[in-house]
């Protein structure tokens, strides 16, 4: 649905950074993930919360006829 919104938090996977469990579970990493929602038709809105070892991303669904 256009305007709709899509939160998604995960850990923050950074090779050399992050522990190894983080390295071998999450598949992409924070900019990855950015790129595929807006790819699906989303916009990146704003990051409301800081987060030590992960990260929290809100998105808003565009309209059909707005292209990303």
């Amino acid at each position: 649905m256009p305007g709709g919104a899509l939160a998604i938090i995960d850990f923050r996977r950074l090779p050399g950074i992050s522990n190894p469990w983080i390295l071998g579970h999450v598949r992409a990493g924070r900019q990855e993930v950015i790129a595929e929602v807006e790819a699906a038709g989303f916009r990146l809105e704003d990051e409301p919360l800081k987060l030590r070892g992960n990260y929290f991303l809100r998105f808003r669904k565009l309209s059909p006829e707005v292209k990303p």
